[in-house]
């Protein structure tokens, strides 16, 4: 088996076991994977030589009809907007980018008393945590990290934070429990 051929069922086996993606795409996953793997690779030839691009190779079989995608997957439904593979031109460079992303929402914007505006798409929201999860697939702390925010950054609007407390204080929530011997 070629190191190319190794790369993409190692690729494509690791987003299947985090993702859960219909029956039908797994073959048009492992095409685009290998695809971008050969672009990746006869672009680094061109970089070393000036040599022609090779053939593209035939995709792989499809699994069979039965097979389970990823029964296993904890948290609800696939996240949106996700990018199954990315396309890499020989024109682009590989390289990560140096600086984080432009923000939809500026910082001093994006928290306000009755909502949090996320800094990726600008939806508002009164718990970021949940949006993140299901619409970038991304935690709190990745979140903050990719725009570069203290820690202490809130995930949830200041008015719906204080309604939860003064409905768990109303509910006896946060009070200590009299025993016999107190009263």
């Amino acid at each position: 088996m070629s190191d190319l051929l190794k790369k993409t069922v190692e690729l494509a086996g690791a987003y299947v076991a985090r993702n859960t993606i219909p029956r039908g795409d797994v073959t048009r996953l492992i095409a685009n994977i290998h695809a971008t793997l050969q672009t990746i690779a006869r672009y680094n030839t061109l970089s070393d030589s000036e040599a022609a691009p090779s053939q593209p190779a035939p995709s792989p079989a499809a699994p069979p009809a039965d097979t389970v995608i990823n029964p296993t997957r904890k948290r609800g439904r696939p996240p949106a907007n996700k990018a199954v593979v990315a396309e890499v031109s020989s024109e682009e460079s590989v390289q990560p980018p140096a600086s984080p992303p432009e923000p939809a929402v500026s910082l001093e914007d994006s928290i306000t008393e009755e909502y949090i505006y996320c800094m990726i798409c600008g939806q508002a929201c009164k718990a970021l945590k949940g949006h993140l999860d299901r619409g970038h697939n991304l935690d709190p702390e990745a979140y903050r990290r990719k725009f570069g925010l203290e820690r202490d950054y809130p995930m949830v609007a200041t008015s719906y934070s204080e309604k939860r407390r003064t409905l768990a204080l109303n509910s006896g929530l946060g009070l200590r429990r009299h025993t016999e011997q107190e009263v």
